[in-house]
C-alpha cells in the first residue's frame, strides 16, 4: 500500500523551494506522490534537473516541473511565482524550504550579511505567497 495515497492532493498544484535536494527534495516527492502536480525551484539548473530526473522514475500523477529561482533577487521571485502560476493555473501549496545561513560570528554580523538571511529566509517566502494568494481573490482560501 501506498502511504502517500491516504493524502489525496489530486488537483493541486504545490511550489517547494530548495526542491532540488534534502528536505525539499523529499517534501516535493512526497507531494508528487500524493498526487498534487510540483514545482521545484532553487538556484541551480543541474541540479532540478537532476531531481526532476529522479522523480521520473516513480509512478507518479504528473511529473514535476522546476524552474530556476534565485530568492535573494526580488525581480526573480516575482518572476518565479508568475511562471509557476502561469505553467500550472495558481498554487494551492507552498513549502518554503530553501535557506541560507550567515556563516558570520555574532559579533562580526554585517548589515548585508542579516538582510541577505532575511530576504532568502523570510522575506522571499512571504513574497512567494503574497504573490500566490493575489490570485486566488475570490477563491477558497486555507490558511
Amino acid at each position: 500500500m501506498n502511504a502517500f495515497r491516504q493524502f489525496d492532493l489530486r488537483g493541486k498544484r504545490a511550489v517547494v523551494t530548495g526542491g532540488g535536494t534534502g528536505m525539499g527534495y523529499n517534501m516535493a516527492l512526497a507531494l508528487a506522490r500524493s498526487g498534487a502536480q510540483v514545482m521545484i525551484g532553487s538556484r541551480r539548473a543541474d541540479v532540478l534537473r537532476e531531481a526532476v530526473d529522479a522523480m521520473a522514475v516513480e509512478e507518479l500523477a504528473e511529473q514535476p516541473l522546476w524552474h530556476v529561482v534565485d530568492l535573494a533577487d526580488r525581480a526573480g521571485i516575482s518572476a518565479f511565482a508568475e511562471h509557476a502560476i502561469a505553467t500550472m493555473g495558481g498554487v494551492d501549496v507552498f513549502v518554503g524550504n530553501a535557506g541560507l545561513d550567515l556563516l558570520e560570528p555574532v559579533d562580526a554580523m554585517r548589515d548585508e550579511s542579516i538582510d541577505q538571511v532575511m530576504q532568502v529566509n523570510l522575506i522571499s517566502n512571504l513574497q512567494l505567497v503574497r504573490r500566490s494568494e493575489e490570485r486566488r481573490v475570490g477563491k477558497e482560501c486555507r490558511s
